[in-house]
């Protein structure tokens, strides 16, 4: 490399690296804006669970525990139905999240899963099941699938 070139990368150079450690710098604001909105945002959840009266912070635990519950009872309710199925692969399920389910009492669930599988002749079908499970000690049971359609 001649004396020419170096002094054109040098040229070159003396403007680059200033544009990028102003680039750096950007991204790091950004990124220490991000980590002080999650910060704030924990913190002020804190600050409002701090303000409630100890009834409705039970009220709001166990509306979050009957929401896990819901969760779990459905997604049970999805694998239960998709294992009976003769192509469980084949199948198209929903989203176990938008399956109906209903809490009976004592932890046990009604769930209505809806889907298309496939049949014995390999022909794809709506399918609508109601599953029945009951959840008790972070255990899921089934106690009734029964094909609606």
């Amino acid at each position: 490399m001649d004396y020419k070139h170096f002094h054109l990368l040098f040229r070159v150079g003396k403007y680059v690296l200033p544009v990028l450690a102003i680039a750096g710098l950007i991204v790091g604001l950004v990124e220490a804006r991000k980590y002080q909105d999650q910060y704030s945002d924990e913190a002020q959840q804190a600050r409002y669970r701090a303000a409630m009266t100890p009834e409705q912070r039970a009220e709001v635990d166990s509306a979050k525990a009957l929401v896990e519950d819901r969760k779990l009872a459905q997604l049970a309710c999805q694998q239960f139905v998709k294992r009976s199925l003769h192509d469980p692969e084949g199948s198209e399920l929903g989203l176990a999240e938008t399956f109906l389910a209903t809490r009976e009492g004592n932890g046990t669930w009604v769930v209505i899963v809806t889907g298309r599988a496939r049949n014995g002749f390999d022909a794809l079908r709506e399918l609508t099941a109601s599953c029945k499970v009951s959840r008790q000690g972070g255990n899921t049971q089934l106690i009734s699938l029964t094909e609606i359609r």
